[in-house]
């Protein structure tokens, strides 16, 4: 907070503090500061996905949508910020668009862990059969991870298994 009496007026402070305060769980002191960094920076979107967050940490998914939304249009093609969507609309309750959004990042060669995951939770609340094409697509995929791979096949077993498919 000593970085603030040397230049109260830098975004870039403004937006450590914020996501100081993020990390140690305190979004109320967070906001403030975050707010203030995008009045000084409205083109940062490390600062609207943190002020998403922050949203989000204080029961404001409505609020936090709208960030990541923001962000999403000074950078489009951020997988992470469309994971981000996906899990808002996930807690929303709106799991088919959660769905639909989990199967482009996967059609689009995504290679992130919770990805996975999301659409294999997402399997549950939709009436459509998982499409083997997307399982090739995962699996063709050059250099997954280790831990992405792990959730992979976890994934994998749990839609094979609510689809009374599971073989042990």
């Amino acid at each position: 907070e000593k970085a603030l009496d040397v230049n109260p007026s830098n975004a870039m402070v403004r937006l450590s503090l914020g996501s100081v305060f993020l990390y140690l769980h305190r979004p109320d002191k967070a906001e403030p500061h975050l707010r203030k960094a995008l009045r000084l920076n409205d083109a940062s979107v490390e600062t609207l996905t943190n002020l998403g967050a922050c949203c989000l940490a204080l029961c404001q998914p409505k609020k936090a949508e709208s960030y990541i939304q923001k962000a999403i249009a000074l950078r489009p093609t951020d997988a992470r910020l469309w994971l981000d969507i996906a899990r808002l609309r996930d807690i929303s309750g709106d799991r088919e668009e959660a769905h639909t959004i989990y199967r482009r990042l996967i059609h689009a060669g995504t290679v992130i862990a919770a990805v996975f995951d999301g659409f294999a939770n997402s399997m549950t609340f939709v009436s459509e059969p998982p499409e083997l094409v997307t399982i090739e697509r995962i699996l063709s995929a050059p250099q997954i991870p280790a831990d992405d791979l792990r959730i992979f096949y976890f994934a994998a077993g749990k839609i094979n298994q609510d689809l009374g498919q599971y073989d042990r």
